[in-house]
Parts: structure tokens; C-alpha cells; sequence
């Protein structure tokens, strides 16, 4: 099992954005009145992005990782 670690490269902006659009059926833009595609930290387990949720207004965490294989994402709202 690899070891986690704190320091990784991100994830391409492109990459979470098929994520999205793979799981949520919607692209970043379609969500997001804005997300800032440079996350504001990366470990091996996840990265984490600041975005303007559309429907609710809110500033939101949205974190975007990996468990094995498989990307996931969810969104903290502040």
C-alpha cells in the first residue's frame, strides 16, 4: 500500500471538470458561478477547491479526491 502523503501534484483543472460532468451530468460551469481551479491544498487522498455554489449562493470547500481508482467530490458549504 502506498504511503499517504501531504504533498502531491493536482489533479487537472480538465480532469475534475469530466468529473463532474461524469457524475453530476453537468459541467463545473453549470454548478458553479465560479471555481477556482487552482485547489487550495492537495494531499494523496484529496484536493480541495473554492467555488461559488449557483443555486445556493454560498461560498463552498469542494473537495475532489480518490479512494483506489475512483475520483469522488462533495462540497462543504461555509
Amino acid at each position: 500500500m502506498r504511503p499517504l502523503q501531504d504533498k502531491c501534484e493536482p489533479t487537472p483543472y480538465e480532469d475534475v471538470n469530466a468529473l463532474f460532468l461524469s457524475d453530476m451530468g453537468q459541467p463545473l460551469s453549470d454548478i458553479f458561478d465560479y471555481f477556482n481551479p487552482e485547489p487550495i491544498g492537495v494531499a494523496s487522498l484529496a484536493q480541495v477547491h473554492i467555488a461559488h455554489h449557483r443555486e445556493s449562493g454560498k461560498t463552498v470547500a469542494v473537495k475532489v479526491g480518490c479512494t483506489g481508482n475512483t475520483l469522488f467530490s462533495c462540497a462543504n458549504r461555509h
